[in-house]
């Protein structure tokens, strides 16, 4: 699973206009009727919450871990994301069996073999819900993620943003511009990093450091409300 991804976010009135340009060039995950798949993520980070501070703080090497659970089948991974200097990530994972708190022997060795962080020093943290829709061109190995109605929650908090699509192009390392690139530069919509961690990481936990997605923010809240807002 190593890729390059690039993230894009706009208005959902756009998506039906996306979808219908791109029916002749990606074909659509269907799995026993369903044509978007409930995902719940709950990430990990430690009481000075390190993984966030590094992607705010523009760090180009960084973690994230997360307990990720495809609703629809019931199948439950840990996995560790691990992005470089050179925009690459790798994602690695191991098939989780059943619930527990804190983490198991097998686990904890996953977790430190793959990351610099120690399992004890790890708490739970924000926790994601979205549905998610999967383009695929299979000649070119390139995947698209659509994720709609994103939910964040921490603690007795919760907010939803159901205006925003938060779309990703994951392709192989050195490909070119591919289809879905061109297809989202004609609706104007440009590439827009943020992290879904971090983003709920923002909205929920009003104490972490944020000015650096200020910005971010600002924009995202005129991409909610105007959906010629790119």
């Amino acid at each position: 699973m190593k890729r390059i991804d690039t993230k894009y976010v706009f208005h959902k009135s756009i998506l039906p206009d996306l979808l219908l340009a791109a029916k002749d060039t990606y074909e659509l995950l269907k799995i026993d009727e369903h044509l978007a798949f409930n995902y719940l993520t709950e990430y990990f980070d430690t009481i000075d919450h390190k993984m966030y501070l590094r992607h705010h703080n523009g760090f180009q090497t960084r973690y994230k871990i997360r307990t990720r659970e495809y609703v629809e089948s019931g199948m439950r991974f840990l996995e560790i994301k691990a992005r470089n200097n050179k925009r690459k990530t790798d994602k690695m994972r191991m098939i989780l069996t059943d619930k527990r708190d804190g983490f198991s022997e097998e686990e904890i060795r996953f977790i430190e073999s793959k990351s610099p962080y120690k399992a004890l020093d790890l708490r739970k943290s924000v926790i994601s819900n979205f549905k998610r829709i999967t383009l695929a061109n299979r000649k070119l190995m390139e995947r698209i993620t659509i994720d709609t109605i994103p939910e964040f929650m921490y603690e007795d908090s919760k907010v939803c943003l159901d205006n925003l699509i938060i779309c990703e192009v994951k392709k192989e390392p050195g490909q070119f511009v591919t289809p879905m690139e061109h297809l989202l530069r004609d609706l104007r919509i440009k590439p827009f990093r943020i992290s879904k961690y971090c983003l709920g990481s923002v909205l929920l936990k009003k104490e972490l450091k944020s000015n650096l997605y200020k910005e971010k923010i600002m924009s995202l809240n005129k991409k909610l409300k105007n959906d010629n807002a790119q």
